[in-house]
């Protein structure tokens, strides 16, 4: 996936106010490499304790310290019915396939994300 269709398909995902504080759907998600590299890196240690706890490396004293740039499926938790925020925030249209006129679809670059996370020898930030 190129920078030009996440920027595409972040400008699709509608936004919302979380409630403060809440990190209740952070946790280890898979990502693509080139949102990855936009991350900064964590320590072994530090990637290693947040799996550990089904937690985010990211995830800094109850907040996200990337949230600007986090990754396209963190953007997607609380826009969409089947990953609904568990505090009931929203913005005001969610985003159904019906409300699409261009797919938003993360999935048709998954084949070749995974490939090149197969060919990797270390991947420890990749999912977290």
């Amino acid at each position: 996936m190129n920078s030009q269709k996440i920027r595409f398909l972040r400008s699709r995902i509608p936004t919302f106010e979380c409630t403060p504080g809440c990190h209740d759907c952070c946790g280890p998600v898979t990502t693509s490499t080139e949102e990855m590299s936009r991350l900064p890196i964590e320590s072994d240690a530090e990637h290693e304790a947040a799996m550990a706890n089904l937690s985010c490396p990211h995830l800094d004293t109850k907040r996200c310290s990337v949230y600007s740039k986090r990754p396209l499926i963190c953007r997607l938790f609380g826009t969409t019915p089947r990953l609904a925020c568990p505090n009931g925030s929203r913005p005001e249209e969610m985003i159904v396939s019906s409300s699409l006129t261009t797919p938003l679809s993360v999935a048709s670059a998954w084949p070749k994300s995974r490939a090149l996370h197969n060919r990797r020898q270390s991947w420890p930030a990749a999912t977290w």
